[in-house]
C-alpha cells in the first residue's frame, strides 16, 4: 500500500523487515518531492520501531499526549494524540497523514474514527482533502470457529475471501459520490492513486478510472501471507471469479469460485466455494498458472540478486559454501539461485542434520581468483536461537568442519537475521559484545566453547 510493490519483495522474514536497507522505494519519497509533509501515527510496539522510516518519522513523538511506546495504544489515545498535534499547529499543509486505528479489540472503533475525522474536517478544508479508509486485512467469519487457531498461528494463515479482501472507501474532489467499484482491486493500487493526487494527475489513476465506470481489463492479483524464509507460506492468485491458493511448502494448488457480490446499497456479501480442477475454465486456469510461475520466478530472482549484490566481494573469495539453517523449500530455491548466479552449483539441494538444522553445500572449481578454499555459514531465521545453538553445538562436536577454521567475519547482510560466518575464536568475544539479542549472544558463547574444545 505504501510502495505499490507486493509485500513478498520487502523482506525475507517478518522479524527482519527493514525499510532502510531493503531497496524498496516508498510512497513518502515521491510525496516529499511534490512538497508534501508526511505524518504518521500507529498503535503497536513493532510499528513504532519498524515503520517510521517508511513515513520519514514517527509524528506522535512530537506530542506530549503520546503514551509509552512499549505497549499497545487505545484508539482513544490515538485520537487524543492527533488532536494535540493539530492543536499545536504541527500539521502543515499540504500533507499526507497515515492514521492507524486498531479495530480488532475495540468495539467502539467507529466512534473514535468519527472523532478523528471531525478533528481533521474542523481544521482543514473539505474541498481540498481526500480521505481513504481501509484495513490491512479482513477477518474470517466467526461462524468458521477459527478464533483459537488464529490466536496461535496468526490471522494470515487463512486465505479465505473474508480474510484477504478488505473494505475501501475514498472521498474527495472530482470523485463521483456513491459510485461502487465492483472490480477486484488491490491495496498496492492505493500508492498509485495517492501519487496521482500529489502530481495533479488524478485522471490517470486506475482506481479513478474504475470509479468513473470505465470498462477496464481484469487484472491478476496476488496475495502473499508469508515472507520467503517463513514456513506456512501461501499465495492466493485471483483472476475474475477464480482463485487459486498455492502452498509454497508443498507446491499444491487448491481452486475456488469467488461468489462475492455487492447489493444496490454497496453492502458486500463475501463468499466463495471450493471447486475441483476440472471445474476450472481451461483458459483461466492456464492464465493463472502462468502468472503463478512468473511471480515465483520473479521473487526468486529478486531476492537472489539482492543477496548476490550485497555479498559480491565475499562470494568471489570462496570455492565452497556450507549453508546451515532451517530452510523453507522456497527459501532454498532463492539460496540455490544465489549460488548459481555466483558461479556455484549445489552439491546437495537439502541434507537434513538432526531435527531442525539442514545443510546445503554449494561448490565451484578453484581458480587463481579464489584465494581461499573455505566456507560461509548462513544462519536464516525460522528456528529459535536456542534450538539452533543446540544443533550448532552438535555439528561442531561431530567434527563435520575442519579443525583449523578461518577468520571469523560476523556481518549483518541484506536482512538482519542472516549471518555470514567464518569462524575464528579471537574475534568471537568482540562480536558478542556488540550483539543485543540474548539468544544470539548465547549462540556465540556456545560456538566459542565448541571451538575451544576442538582446539
Amino acid at each position: 500500500m505504501m510502495s505499490g510493490i507486493d509485500s513478498i519483495y520487502h523482506s525475507l522474514t517478518y522479524q527482519a523487515f527493514n525499510s532502510r536497507t531493503n531497496g524498496v522505494k516508498y510512497l513518502s519519497e515521491n510525496l516529499t518531492s511534490f512538497g508534501y509533509n508526511i505524518y504518521f501515527i500507529t498503535f503497536f510496539p513493532e510499528g513504532f520501531h519498524a515503520l517510521p522510516p517508511i513515513f520519514n518519522n514517527l509524528t506522535s513523538d512530537l506530542s506530549s499526549k503520546s503514551p509509552p511506546k512499549h505497549r499497545f495504544w487505545s484508539n482513544k489515545e490515538i485520537t487524543e494524540v492527533l488532536n494535540d498535534l493539530i492543536a499545536q499547529g504541527l500539521v502543515k499543509e499540504p500533507f499526507f497523514f497515515y492514521l492507524n486505528y486498531n479495530c480488532r479489540n475495540d468495539p467502539d472503533t467507529s466512534s473514535e474514527v468519527e472523532k478523528g475525522l471531525q478533528i481533521i474536517e474542523s481544521n482543514f478544508s473539505k474541498d481540498n482533502t481526500y480521505l481513504l479508509i481501509n484495513s490491512d486485512h479482513g477477518y474470517p467469519d466467526p461462524s468458521k470457529k477459527l478464533q483459537n487457531q488464529l490466536l496461535l498461528a496468526g490471522h494470515d494463515i487463512v486465505m479465505s475471501e473474508d480474510n484477504i479482501t478488505v473494505p475501501l472507501a475514498i472521498s474527495g474532489p472530482d470523485l463521483q459520490p456513491g459510485s461502487i467499484i465492483k472490480n477486484r482491486t488491490s491495496l498496492i493500487e492505493l500508492s498509485e492513486f495517492i501519487e496521482s493526487i500529489a502530481s495533479s494527475d488524478l485522471k490517470s489513476s486506475y482506481l479513478f478510472k474504475l470509479s468513473q465506470g470505465q470498462d477496464l481489463d481484469e487484472k491478476v492479483y496476488f496475495t502473499w501471507n508469508r515472507y520467503p524464509a517463513q514456513f506456512g507460506g501461501l499465495l492466493a492468485i485471483c483472476y475474475k471469479q477464480i482463485k487459486a491458493i498455492y502452498s509454497l511448502d508443498t507446491c499444491e494448488v487448491n481452486w475456488y469460485q469467488i461468489l462475492s457480490n455487492a447489493d444496490n446499497d454497496g453492502l458486500w456479501n463475501v463468499s466463495e466455494a471450493e471447486i475441483t480442477d476440472p471445474d476450472v475454465n481451461k483458459l483461466e486456469k492456464q492464465l493463472i498458472l502462468s502468472a503463478l510461475d512468473n511471480e515465483l520466478t520473479s521473487v526468486i530472482d529478486f531476492h537472489a540478486d539482492q543477496l548476490c549484490t550485497t555479498l559480491k566481494t565475499q562470494l568471489l573469495q570462496y570455492s565452497q559454501l556450507i549453508i546451515i539453517g532451517y530452510f523453507t523449500p522456497f527459501y532454498l530455491q532463492i539460496l540455490g539461485k544465489m549460488a548459481e548466479n555466483s558461479g556455484f552449483s549445489f552439491a546437495h539441494n537439502k541434507l537434513n542434520y538432526r531435527k531442525l538444522t539442514q545443510i546445503a553445500l554449494a561448490k565451484r572449481e578453484p581458480s587463481s581468483s579464489i584465494r581461499k578454499k573455505s566456507f560461509f555459514i548462513f544462519i536464516p531465521s525460522g528456528v529459535s536461537p536456542v534450538a539452533f545453538t543446540i544443533d550448532m553445538f552438535s555439528l561442531f562436536k561431530s567434527r563435520l568442519f575442519p579443525d583449523k577454521v578461518c577468520d571469523f567475519d560476523f556481518k549483518r547482510q541484506y536482512i538482519p537475521l542472516i549471518y555470514f560466518i567464518r569462524l575464528n575464536l579471537s574475534s568471537l568475544r568482540q562480536i558478542k559484545k556488540s550483539i543485543s539479542s540474548r539468544g544470539l549472544r548465547l549462540t556465540i558463547s556456545v560456538l566459542s566453547n565448541a571451538i575451544n574444545r576442538k582446539r
